[in-house]
């Protein structure tokens, strides 16, 4: 895993409710682009600017399969169909 960027945008508060966003890219080639953003985001009742989400970090990761002896491979595809079932489900 290489940490291509990470930003800070904002602190996150002790009691914070996280969402973290993820949009993955798997392709035939041994490595996959993944991005992800962790938001603060409101509590049900939650009024006032509390109630807004806020975005706290962004990173772009990229991603590298590797076998047993630490070489490169494509993407296994059992792997590749459990991230397309989840992005599927919504």
């Amino acid at each position: 895993m290489l940490f291509r960027s990470l930003s800070y945008h904002a602190p996150a508060k002790h009691g914070d409710l996280i969402e973290v966003r993820t949009k993955m890219r798997l392709s035939l080639s041994p490595v996959g682009n993944v991005e992800q953003e962790a938001w603060s985001v409101p509590r049900e009742g939650q009024k006032g600017a509390s109630a807004k989400p806020v975005k706290l970090v962004t990173a772009k990761i990229k991603l590298v399969a590797v076998n047993n002896q630490g070489e490169s491979i494509r993407v296994p595809e059992d792997v590749a169909a459990y991230f397309q079932a989840l992005k599927d489900r919504g």
